[in-house]
């Protein structure tokens, strides 16, 4: 059974779906009407170190998903 939720909630079934800016924009919306700045710093959602290029190429991605929500760099 446990194996069965682990297998339906992992990370990599819901990469790329958009659920994650989703979720954070509501989150944001909801528990700070007034939240001005949001700081983040891109990694690996498995726990891996990523390289120079890869962090660059999402720290992008990360610029361009807050910026969906609003917010500015």
């Amino acid at each position: 059974m446990e194996d069965q939720r682990r297998q339906r909630w992992s990370a990599a079934r819901w990469r790329g779906t958009g659920l994650g800016p989703v979720l954070a924009g509501t989150a944001i919306r909801r528990l700070s009407q007034d939240c001005v700045a949001v700081a983040c710093a891109p990694g690996s959602a498995d726990g891996r170190e990523l390289t120079e290029a890869e962090n660059c190429e999402a720290a992008v991605m990360l610029g361009l998903v807050w910026s969906r929500l609003g917010f500015e760099p």
